[in-house]
C-alpha cells in the first residue's frame, strides 16, 4: 500500500506545532487507563534500545519527533554516530535545536539517502504503522550493517481496538495500518533472527490494571500465558519486534 505522505507530513507538523492532538468522540479521561498500561511496553522498548545501543557506533532512530529515544541515550562522541529521519520537518527543525550531537533528516524512512550497509542498529517507536511494510522492510534491511539489529514497537490490529480507532480519527491519519500476522511474518522472511514480545493482550482489564490490587497478579498472568502461546500475539494491543540482519 502507497501512503499519503503529505498527509503523514501535515498531520505531525500539525502535532509538533500544536504539542498535541485531541479528539472529542472519546473523552481523555475514559482514554487515560487504557493508555496508562502501554508504560509497561514502552519501558520493555526503552530498555532494549538503550542496553542495545551500549554495543553499537552508528545509530538511527525512525520517527521519533521531538520526545525521541535517541537524545536519552548514552553517547560517546568518539565512537558513536546518531542519525534521525522524521516525515516532519518541524520534528526535525526541533531535534536539531535541542540535540546538536543528533544528525536529524527530513525525509520518507521508506526511500532514505543513507548508503548500503551503514547501521548496527534501527529503532523506531509506532513508525512502521505509518509506512508501507514492504518498502520499509527493505530499506531497513539495505542499511543494516550484517549482523546488525533493529527493534521496533508497533501497534497490532486487535479487532476491538480497530473499532476505537475508527471512532477516534483525528487521533491519526487515514492509512494507518496497525501490524497483523502477514506483516509479522515479512520480518521472518527477511531477517536471519527475530524475537517477539506481545503485550496488553488483556487490556480491556485497564480499569482494574491502573492502581488496584490486581495489577501485579493480571500482569503476571498474562506474561505467562504469551510466553506459553505465542500464536496469541496477534491479538495483542502492542509488539516489540527485535530482529538481526
Amino acid at each position: 500500500m502507497v501512503k499519503d505522505l503529505k498527509e503523514e507530513q501535515q498531520f505531525h507538523d500539525n502535532v509538533y506545532a500544536s504539542n498535541g492532538i485531541k479528539d472529542g468522540k472519546i473523552s481523555q479521561k475514559l482514554r487515560e487507563p487504557f493508555y496508562k498500561l502501554l508504560s509497561e511496553s514502552i519501558g520493555k522498548y526503552e530498555a532494549l534500545v538503550i542496553d542495545a545501543s551500549r554495543n553499537y557506533g552508528s545509530i538511527l532512530e525512525l520517527g521519533g519527533g521531538k520526545d525521541a529515544l535517541i537524545k536519552r541515550l548514552p553517547y560517546d562522541a568518539d565512537s558513536q554516530q546518531f542519525y534521525i529521519i522524521d516525515i516532519s520537518a518541524k520534528a526535525v527543525e526541533l531535534m536539531n535545536s535541542e540535540c546538536t550531537y543528533v544528525n536529524a533528516f527530513c525525509g520518507d524512512a521508506t526511500k532514505s539517502v543513507f548508503p548500503d550497509k551503514h547501521f548496527d542498529l534501527i529503532f523506531g517507536k509506532w513508525i512502521l504503522h505509518h509506512l508501507d511494510m514492504i518498502a520499509a522492510i527493505n530499506e531497513i534491511k539495505r542499511i543494516l550493517k550484517p549482523n546488525g539489529i533493529a527493534i521496533f514497537i508497533e501497534p497490532m490490529s486487535n479487532p476491538i481496538i480497530n473499532v476505537y480507532r475508527k471512532l477516534t480519527p483525528k487521533l491519526r491519519t487515514s492509512d494507518e495500518h496497525p501490524l497483523n500476522k502477514k506483516d509479522l511474518n515479512l520480518f521472518s522472511q527477511n531477517f536471519c533472527s527475530i524475537e517477539y514480545f506481545g503485550f496488553h493482550l488483556l487490556w480491556f482489564l485497564a480499569p482494574l490494571l491502573i492502581g488496584g490490587k490486581a495489577i501485579s497478579k493480571i500482569t503476571s498472568f498474562e506474561r505467562n500465558l504469551l510466553s506459553r502461546f505465542k500464536f496469541l500475539i496477534p491479538y495483542c494491543w502492542e509488539v516489540i519486534i527485535c530482529v538481526k540482519n
